[in-house]
């Protein structure tokens, strides 16, 4: 994930939530992550958004040092930690669905302009990055 500390979206998420100042876009999407799947242990996370897991760790810590995200330790196996967000940690990330849902609003009226058969073409596309995302991890 590329990531400009200062970009249109970053701006956009500020104004509404002062906390989520200096967060950086992979601290945006661990937080939608857990507010759809509370209770996650870190391996599913790094599975499901495609992390190192020391990255994620690293970005688990900060969140963490924020108030952001606490941690339970498994009742069946305490090797593991099971994540989940505080009150603030799921005011930020419902306010970055609701980005992203008017992100995705946006980009399906500027598809409306393509034909089928150009959509077509942009899917085949994007499906090939998206592959060569999945198989490489950074």
């Amino acid at each position: 994930m590329l990531d400009d500390k200062n970009d249109k979206e970053k701006r956009w998420i500020n104004q509404r939530q002062p906390m989520a100042k200096g967060l950086a876009t992979v601290h945006f999407h661990i937080l939608s992550y857990l507010l759809a799947n509370p209770e996650t242990v870190a391996k599913q996370i790094c599975d499901d958004l495609s992390l190192l897991r020391g990255t994620l760790s690293k970005q688990l810590t900060l969140l963490q040092n924020r108030g952001l995200v606490t941690y339970t330790v498994d009742a069946r196996d305490a090797r593991y930690k099971r994540y989940t967000l505080t009150a603030n940690g799921k005011s930020i990330a419902r306010t970055h669905n609701e980005l992203l849902v008017l992100k995705n609003n946006t980009i399906e009226r500027k598809m409306s302009d393509f034909s089928e058969a150009d959509l077509h073409v942009i899917y085949l596309f994007l499906s090939r990055l998206a592959d060569i995302e999945e198989q490489e991890k950074f």
